[in-house]
């Protein structure tokens, strides 16, 4: 049996969405569906709050504010008691068959060697995303950080496997957190997933931690889901990217050799607004240039609780 945990932030029709495919489409397989409020202040979302299902359990916890997707994940977990807890982004809704597929060779497969699943995912044209990854090394991050991803065309390769085209099942490093089924078990022993991280590669350093653990992690082609992508974060641009850079040096801190950490720290705050900046202003994106300052003011005003953060990593 499956758990879902579901972290809402104004996500309002799309949520209405992901639980009428829930219900409509779990086939006995799912006991107990867990919404996780952060705050939402649109009405769509409190008339979704409203849902109700006569084929498996729904509650919803409230929070009177937004306390991250990770801790938000934390707490909706504690309410779960089945096998697997499937954290299932709002942007996405099952099929049919999403369930039956992905369960079907899960059982094929040796039960304990095994702590994450991720399925495929596709956009409304039917296109599958590319959203399995290598664990990153710091050199990863500076491909990003000085844009050479976006010069090269994709030719150099970095973490994210956008040379492999998703379409057969195998043992990967890490698969996307919109639709991440963990082994209950194993998610309690590795003490869930790091609050710190607000939102943002608190699934990486999840799959990370698992693979340390000796468990590994199974990317499930015949499996299939719908993901819109980028949901109510759409919205927030400059806070989105605040978030994102916030999380890569919190990552670098964690999971790098202090030096990498501190380089990449550097690299973060001088050189890519730069970067950044330039590219917006040579595609005459104003805006762009714009939302990349505002995310470098929001940054630099929360270095010194992440320095403070990372001490404990």
């Amino acid at each position: 049996m499956i758990d879902v945990v579901i972290v809402n932030w104004n996500s309002g029709e799309l949520l209405s969405r992901c639980l009428t495919s829930i219900d409509k489409n779990h086939h006995g397989i799912i006991k107990n569906v867990v919404v996780v409020d952060n705050g939402s202040e649109d009405a769509p979302s409190a008339d979704a709050l409203k849902f109700r299902s006569q084929s498996f359990q729904f509650s919803v916890i409230r929070n009177a504010t937004n306390l991250g997707f990770a801790a938000a994940c934390n707490k909706g977990a504690k309410a779960c008691k089945s096998e697997f807890i499937l954290f299932l982004n709002p942007d996405c809704e099952i099929f049919e068959e999403t369930l039956t597929r992905m369960l079907r060779e899960v059982a094929d497969l040796p039960a304990a060697d095994y702590g994450v699943f991720g399925i495929q995912l596709i956009d409304t044209s039917g296109t599958i995303a590319r959203g399995c990854s290598r664990q990153p090394v710091a050199t990863d991050f500076w491909i990003k950080l000085l844009g050479i991803d976006r010069l090269s065309g994709g030719r150099i390769r970095s973490h994210v496997m956008l040379e492999w085209p998703h379409t057969e099942s195998r043992d990967v490093e890490h698969v996307i957190g919109a639709f991440y089924l963990v082994v209950r078990g194993v998610f309690e022993k590795l003490g869930g997933f790091d609050e710190r991280f607000f939102v943002y590669l608190e699934d990486l350093d999840l799959s990370r931690r698992v693979l340390a653990a000796g468990y590994r992690i199974r990317y499930i082609s015949i499996a299939r889901a719908l993901h819109l992508g980028g949901g109510t974060s759409k919205a927030v641009k400059a806070t989105r990217l605040c978030y994102s850079l916030n999380s890569r040096l919190l990552f670098g801190f964690k999971h790098f050799a202090a030096p990498e950490a501190w380089a990449l720290t550097a690299g973060t705050l001088f050189l890519e607004p730069v970067v950044r900046v330039l590219y917006a202003i040579g595609r005459l994106d104003v805006q762009n240039a714009i939302e990349t300052v505002q995310a470098y003011a929001l940054l630099l005003r929360d270095l010194p609780r992440l320095l403070a953060s990372r001490e404990h990593t």
